[in-house]
């Protein structure tokens, strides 16, 4: 058999991956265009001169702020003087020379000075004045109460004929208005009367007690003190009367039933007691 050769074909040159084939005509055209143009590169950074500034804390300048309006308004308050603000609205609309009033009730007359300007001592002093009559009286309100309960429940004793236990209810009761007497001037008028008219009731009842109970010089003292308040109470001075025959004091006990047949003379009590006064008389 022949034998063929085989043909060979040559292989072109293998390029690097990556590699990128320049080519200098292109290359120095874009460099002639780049200079024609005239353009420039880009100036280098310059450095910062002077560092940047700190920011100032907005709060510690509302702190101190704060804290200045705060000394500065405690310090106005410091100066503050309540006592002249006080006697300055006390004084509003007050003349400077002051006018005189007379008043006059029985047996007494008064005179006051209306619409003076009054110091900041003084306007202190009314206020003080003022509160310490206004706690007087809710304390007076409360003993004028529970003189009140004491009188009941010494009644209801009396209704029973037990003296000593009502004696005792009597007692406690004028002793809760001892500083309602004493008080008096700063009481109403009303209030005033209410606390005379208890009293006069609970010193009454007492000497009735003591008159009971053969305690006959302590129901003559009680007769006397609520006498020396009401001479022509109908009560005390026969029970004074009553008192005064026990001590035997006739003609005093006498005088006293005189005077209650002037002032009452169906008082069936004091005829009672006249009678006794007649039959002592006789034996004598």
């Amino acid at each position: 058999p022949k034998e063929t050769k085989a043909k060979t074909c040559p292989i072109p040159p293998q390029k690097h991956p990556g590699e990128i084939k320049s080519n200098p005509e292109k290359t120095s055209r874009i460099e002639n265009e780049s200079k024609s143009k005239g353009s420039k590169s880009c100036p280098p950074r310059e450095k910062y001169k002077y560092a940047p500034k700190r920011i100032a804390d907005d709060s510690k300048d509302a702190n101190s702020a704060g804290q200045k309006t705060a000394t500065s308004s405690s310090s106005k308050w410091d100066k503050f003087d309540a006592d002249q603000a006080l006697a300055d609205l006390e004084n509003e609309g007050n003349p400077e020379n002051p006018s005189w009033r007379v008043s006059k009730d029985p047996g007494v007359a008064t005179v006051d000075c209306v619409g003076y300007k009054k110091s900041k001592e003084e306007v202190a002093l009314d206020t003080d004045l003022a509160a310490g009559v206004k706690r007087m009286k809710s304390m007076l309100r409360i003993r004028l109460a529970n003189a009140q309960q004491c009188k009941q429940n010494g009644n209801d004793l009396v209704k029973a004929r037990n003296w000593a236990g009502a004696l005792r209810f009597y007692e406690d009761g004028s002793e809760q208005l001892g500083v309602a007497k004493s008080a008096a001037p700063l009481m109403s008028e009303s209030l005033g009367n209410r606390v005379k008219q208890l009293s006069t009731a609970l010193v009454n009842n007492a000497a009735l007690c003591h008159l009971k109970l053969g305690q006959y010089k302590a129901a003559h003292e009680c007769a006397k003190e609520v006498l020396k308040e009401d001479r022509a109470n109908i009560k005390a001075l026969c029970r004074n009367a009553a008192a005064l025959i026990e001590l035997g004091r006739d003609q005093l006990a006498k005088a006293t039933l005189d005077k209650v047949e002037k002032l009452k003379p169906s008082s069936k009590q004091a005829a009672q007691l006249m009678a006794r006064l007649e039959e002592k008389k006789k034996e004598g």
